[in-house]
């Protein structure tokens, strides 16, 4: 619902290529007869991706403003359309030795409800996991003692989302080798030297 001069028509505007331009279909916007400058705008089809703004012209021809992505700019309204998933990579953030190292978790957008309770690991721990932008976090990986192969750290589809409430896409690691096993020495029968 928005209010604005009574008699007035409103137009949603989008930005395309740094462009103001009006969107001349997707929705419809109705009057109230009870409350003249009461309009209700209904959108019926997709909108793309992006800033969109509500501008009244009065009868007169007189607009309130251009459309434009700022929401600080002095227009009736202001909305975002964001349907798009956040994504999130996975990757060593430092030299791994013995299959121990930091790990960073980026994501494309700012994520909220996001910790460590969402991320699965499997051949080990993952501890310190600190949030450094909003968009990239990083933790620990240790192995567990006296394993070899790999190792993998996720995340799960929908354990996070952005601030539109977008649930958040996987993520995984790409493959790590721990090895913590310790090295065991051949066995030598008394009265043999080893042959080099």
């Amino acid at each position: 619902t928005v209010t604005a001069e009574a008699g007035a028509t409103l137009k949603i505007g989008h930005m395309v290529n740094n462009v103001p331009t009006e969107i001349t279909s997707a929705y419809s916007v109705v009057e109230s007869s009870s409350t003249p400058g009461t309009y209700t705008i209904t959108v019926s089809g997709a909108l793309a991706d992006g800033g969109y703004g509500i501008v009244a012209i009065d009868q007169a021809g007189n607009r309130s403003a251009t459309p434009s992505t700022d929401p600080t700019a002095a227009e009736i309204n202001n909305f975002i359309v964001d349907t798009v998933a956040p994504s999130l990579a996975i990757n060593t953030s430092s030299p791994i030795v013995a299959g121990k190292g930091l790990f960073d978790f980026t994501f494309n957008e700012p994520v909220i409800a996001f910790d460590a309770s969402d991320i699965t690991v499997n051949g080990g721990t993952l501890t310190n996991l600190v949030n450094h932008t909003g968009t990239v976090w990083s933790a620990k990986f240790t192995p567990a003692d006296g394993s070899t192969g790999q190792a993998s750290i996720t995340v799960a589809s929908g354990r996070y989302t952005d601030a539109a409430g977008n649930q958040g896409e996987a993520g995984i690691t790409p493959a790590i080798t721990i090895d913590t096993q310790g090295p065991v020495a051949n066995s030598l029968l008394p009265g043999h030297a080893p042959t080099v």
